[in-house]
């Protein structure tokens, strides 16, 4: 019988995915070289990091700060 994952796992999977891709050194690179060529998009990287610190104090609050680092750290 194959086990299937909760969605507290899944939930965990897409928010350490996500959080993985956001502070790839990569995508960091290119999001610098981006956010100083066009005043647009440097608006649109502000506020994609400003929900994800939304996303991050929402996770906190609702499932305590050790197991919110479990998740950051993961």
């Amino acid at each position: 019988m194959k086990n299937k994952l909760t969605e507290q796992q899944k939930l965990n999977e897409f928010v350490s995915k996500l959080f993985t891709a956001l502070l790839n050194k990569k995508a960091v690179k290119m999001f610098n070289k981006l956010q100083s060529s066009d005043p647009e998009i440097r608006k649109g990287i502000k506020d994609l990091n400003n929900s994800v610190g939304d996303i991050k104090q929402a996770i906190i609050k609702r499932y305590g700060k050790e197991r919110a680092q479990k998740i950051f750290d993961a």
